[in-house]
């Protein structure tokens, strides 16, 4: 036949050749029919109609694409809470209940150049509440293994074999290399100090490491509970109590085996300050529903870092040692007329200043908050500039991290945060948190904070309104 005024020979199917070339020369009649379709000179392409504009935005679309929302560590179905990390941030160690009960797990974290995790304790009772040594050689925690009111435990990294030792000889990599980088605020000084400390820690270690891979530190006549290293290595604090009794921290020196109560008037929830020379705790001395006191170690002087009506506990340093973080019960969520630990909690932070909590007229900071409102959000832990936390939805509890500075960028006044708020009229609750920490950090007599505060209260209250019942 002649199309256009090219000739095709026709051709019947008994013609077309068989076997595999069968189908290619199907395909060159489909090619050949396409073409001939196309008007004398015009291109196929020329036909399709233009693709449209590519619009990808700006690089910088200003403060909203800055927000750094929290990210999701553990996503198991069981379980997964109390995040404690290695300095440098790369190693999380935390309970999972994916074996049943709860176990201590750690997982290499996305940059820290492994991938994995691995149970470290994994015991048919019990374990929790775990906390590194400062050289990573050893864990403490809680077990129920031998005592079902919970002891004192640590765990030898080294001796164990718990993990693989090529894991084992990772994670001890990685708290070597972070002891001999200078940190600001805790007491690992330069040069000859620095060296002195290390070797001290080694010494403590190869002594625990003489005893079975998991020693029993305390007795069964005790209720143990929330240990935590101090920054030298030579103590464990920990919440101890007979039954019956009040909680109190208690001290105990690693060299010697040896315990005794730190406080008198009640405390549970210890946490050193990265120079070892305070410890925040959680007690309900001057505070019946429970506030953060601090202790100045050297001469068991105490002030109280946070007050009021909320429930404070579970304190811990930011890297820098110039922030507590907290978990706090501050709003009565199920509307039961009483602010208790059925409420949903949110991680706070308040600024840890010494010298004005010990000075002739010591004043408190105002706490800000730094997690959404509506979870119930738990252990807040601070390394290498990411706050590390576990958060429950009603369906699952697991661990997440965002930057210790906060989830929003740092903003030169009320004005600007107060159109960031605007932007983010579509996530209530991340714009409720950005007004509530406006009204927190910023001078109540500045119109902008006041506008936050009555815009704060108003969202608050639709906000529980909407949201279903605990």
């Amino acid at each position: 036949m002649v199309e256009e005024g090219v000739v095709v020979r026709s051709l019947t199917l008994s013609e077309a050749p068989q076997g595999p070339s069968r189908r290619a020369f199907f395909l060159l009649c489909a090619l050949a029919g396409t073409l001939l379709a196309c008007p004398k000179g015009i291109q196929l392409e020329e036909r399709l109609p233009p693709a449209p504009p590519l619009d990808r935005g700006t690089v910088d679309d200003g403060p909203i694409s800055r927000v750094r929302r929290p990210s999701r560590l553990t996503a198991d179905p069981s379980q997964e809470y109390d995040p404690i990390v290695s300095p440098d941030g790369g190693v999380l160690a935390y309970v999972s209940h994916r074996r049943g009960n709860a176990d201590v797990f750690i997982r290499f974290l996305p940059g820290s150049g492994r991938v994995g995790e691995y149970p470290v304790l994994d015991h048919y009772a019990a374990d929790s509440d775990p906390t590194w040594a400062p050289n990573g050689r050893q864990i403490a925690f809680i077990s129920r293994r031998d005592d079902p009111k919970g002891d004192l435990y640590v765990y030898n990294l080294r001796s164990g074999d718990a993990v693989p030792d090529a894991v084992r000889d990772a994670i001890l990599t990685k708290f070597g290399e972070a002891l001999t980088l200078p940190r600001t605020g805790e007491s690992f000084g330069d040069g000859a100090q620095a060296r002195a400390e290390v070797e001290q820690l080694e010494r403590i270690s190869e002594f625990l490491e003489k005893r079975d891979p998991v020693v029993r530190i305390s007795g069964a006549d005790r209720e143990d509970r929330g240990p935590a290293w101090s920054p030298d290595g030579k103590t464990i604090y920990y919440a101890s109590r007979l039954p019956g009794q009040p909680e109190n921290v208690w001290a105990l020196d690693i060299r010697k085996f040896d315990s005794k109560p730190l406080t008198t008037e009640g405390g549970f929830d210890p946490a050193p300050s990265r120079d070892g020379k305070y410890l925040v705790y959680a007690s309900r001395a001057n505070d019946e529903n429970g506030g953060l006191r601090v202790r100045r170690l050297s001469d068991g002087g105490t002030t109280s870092l946070t007050g009021g009506s909320p429930i404070d506990g579970f304190p811990a340093f930011s890297s820098d040692g110039t922030t507590v973080f907290f978990s706090r019960y501050a709003y009565d969520t199920n509307e039961d007329g009483k602010i208790d630990v059925n409420d949903r909690p949110q991680i706070y932070a308040v600024a840890f200043r010494p010298e004005i909590l010990f000075s002739a007229k010591p004043s408190l900071s105002t706490p800000w908050p730094v997690t959404p409102v509506g979870r119930y959000d738990l252990f807040p832990a601070a390394a290498a500039g990411r706050l590390f936390y576990s958060s429950d939805d009603g369906v699952n509890t697991d661990v997440f991290a965002i930057p210790e500075s906060g989830i929003f960028p740092e903003l030169a006044s009320a004005a600007e945060e107060l159109a960031l708020a605007d932007q983010l009229a579509g996530e209530p609750e991340l714009r409720l948190l950005l007004l509530e920490q406006i009204v927190a950090r910023r001078p109540g007599e500045d119109a902008a904070a006041q506008d936050a505060r009555l815009a704060a209260a108003r969202l608050r209250s639709y906000h529980e309104k909407q949201r279903p019942q605990d």
